[in-house]
């Protein structure tokens, strides 16, 4: 009888041996443009502002100025200034106060001065102010009660010192009286004796002398003489 061969156990147990991973050059290029995308992510980017303007409601009251990088729609009331790149004044807002802008669109009530590169107010403005502007458009039925100057650089204090030095000086109140002036005109006296009323002295009447009855001796003289 054959006998079978016995197996060792060690041989069992052998672990199987694995060959090494073999690592390429790297590329000296795809390197550089790795490390480029990881510094391009890890650099925080500086975003500029959005071209969705910043909503100021009509129920908004603010006591205070407004500063803003971007472009800014009021509706509401607001007593104090507003600094903006772009400013739109809603119809119904209103604003005591001054304005600057680049670009200003007024469409509400403006109490205040006015310095903009370009200034627009439309059919349902009302404008109590100054306005410094480079460019200027009013629609018709626009209502505006102050001066406009031109200037290059509306922003400058330049241009403010410019146009408060244009402003007329305030003339003095004329101060109305019942009694004429001592240099009036005599034509006005006149016209003030014509309009009085006229008033008669008794004293300065003229006088009728009454005739005195005459005596008995007087009329027969008379009568003789007639004869």
């Amino acid at each position: 009888m054959f006998s079978k061969a016995k197996r060792d156990k060690s041989d069992e147990r052998q672990v199987p041996e694995f060959e090494e991973p073999k690592v390429m050059a790297a590329d000296p290029g795809m390197s550089r443009r790795a490390d480029a995308k990881s510094s391009a992510r890890a650099k925080p980017v500086r975003s500029g502002p959005s071209g969705v303007p910043s909503l100021i409601s009509a129920d908004m009251v603010i006591r205070g100025e407004i500063r803003s990088e971007g472009e800014v729609q009021f509706d509401g009331e607001i007593e104090g200034d507003i600094y903006a790149k772009g400013l739109v004044v809603g119809e119904g807002a209103t604003v005591r106060g001054e304005i600057m802008a680049e670009k200003v669109k007024v469409a509400g009530t403006v109490e205040g001065r006015v310095r903009a590169t370009r200034v627009e107010l439309t059919a349902s403005s009302m404008v109590k102010g100054d306005v410094i502007h480079t460019a200027l458009m009013i629609e018709a039925g626009a209502r505006f009660e102050g001066s406009c100057r031109h200037s290059d650089d509306p922003m400058s204090e330049q241009a403010v010192n410019a146009a408060a030095a244009e402003l007329p000086a305030p003339t003095p109140e004329r101060v109305l009286s019942n009694h004429p002036a001592p240099n009036a005109p005599r034509e006005r006296e006149a016209k003030l004796r014509e309009a009085a009323p006229i008033r008669r002295d008794a004293s300065a009447a003229p006088k009728v002398e009454t005739l005195q009855p005459m005596q008995q001796g007087q009329k027969q003289a008379a009568k003789a003489n007639l004869r």
